[in-house]
């Protein structure tokens, strides 16, 4: 039977770096932009945002003497959401505490632990922001994209209120899947209304590489020295900052207008941290990271989204 170690592997110890090195998260833009500058959520099951959708119909030219028209006009309806929770926790046994102590510390194990641990509930939160509401999960933006007749997003049906679904801004690439810039023009000036436009395109990293390219080719290269300068590459389009998220579906690009979609937080739970607590019958301290709140769309029409895109057009 030979020995588990030789000479050499007995006199010498093994050069562990002192930095733990990221295999598996991503630059999060959607944290960035969304939960960094969430609003205050203050109490309440649900947070509520009064929608006007209509009108006055009263509103109309006479003359002289003419009998006008004073009917009572509902103008207004409200969208509602309920809070959503995460939670994530951090469990170390006593003996690995005790083990990760003084010169055979190479990287602080609780640290190491809470860092990943916030990062983890923020990868996740960047999952579920893509996608259609399920469970106890944020009210993705799936749920803004899949309104329709029939189908109610934050309580508003599409078939009492028209306005209330992408107008036009909700297209299926046909086949051949090509972007045209004047396709994503057009898409572009659906969700927008004189100076009010989106504020932030959001796509699939194949998209993002063939949006890049064209638009490199064509000598066309801005950016938003914001974003650029804490890390994230991008192009502005239109004025508008375009990047890239590993979230993104497939052949995917967002047209985002980031005044009528928000995320609310509420303050005593934004990544709140647990402090770390023995249970009764285990030898293992537990903390926990929380966050309640939710993200709220008070406009679908000015939001777009674009599918099947295999490639970007220079034209």
């Amino acid at each position: 039977m030979s020995l588990p170690f030789t000479t050499i592997n007995s006199f010498c110890r093994d050069k562990i770096l002192p930095v733990l090195v990221d295999n598996i998260f991503k630059s999060n833009i959607i944290h960035y932009r969304f939960y960094r500058k969430a609003q205050k959520w203050r109490g309440g099951n649900y947070i509520e945002q009064p929608i006007e959708y209509a009108a006055n119909s009263n509103a109309e030219a006479y003359a002289g003497a003419t009998a006008l028209t004073v009917d009572e006009v509902e103008i207004a309806t409200k969208a509602r959401l309920p809070v959503r929770q995460y939670n994530v926790a951090i469990a170390i046994t006593g003996v690995d505490l005790e083990i990760n102590k003084g010169d055979a510390q190479v990287i602080d194990l609780v640290k190491a632990r809470m860092k990943n641990a916030k990062k983890s509930i923020e990868d996740l939160q960047g999952t579920d922001f893509f996608a259609t509401q399920t469970g106890t999960k944020l009210d993705g933006v799936g749920g803004i994209y899949a309104a329709a007749a029939g189908t109610a997003y934050a309580g508003i049906n599409p078939t009492d209120f028209a306005g209330w679904i992408c107008n036009g801004g909700n297209a299926v690439k046909a086949a051949g899947g090509e972007l045209t810039l004047a396709e994503l023009n057009t898409e572009w000036n659906n969700c927008k209304v004189d100076a009010d436009k989106p504020t932030l395109l959001v796509m699939h990293d194949t998209v993002w590489s063939s949006f890049e390219e064209n638009l490199v080719a064509k000598n066309i290269r801005y950016e938003d020295k914001k974003l650029a300068n804490v890390g994230f590459e991008n192009i502005t389009f239109h004025g508008s900052p375009a990047v890239t998220d590993s979230h993104v579906a497939a052949q995917t690009m967002y047209l985002f207008n980031e005044k009528y979609l928000r995320m609310y937080v509420m303050p005593g739970m934004n990544f709140r941290f647990i402090p770390f607590q023995y249970p009764t019958n285990q030898d293992l301290k537990i903390a926990h990271i929380r966050w309640y709140g939710n993200l709220i769309c008070t406009n679908v029409a000015r939001q777009g989204m674009i599918t099947g895109i295999t490639s970007v057009a220079s034209t």
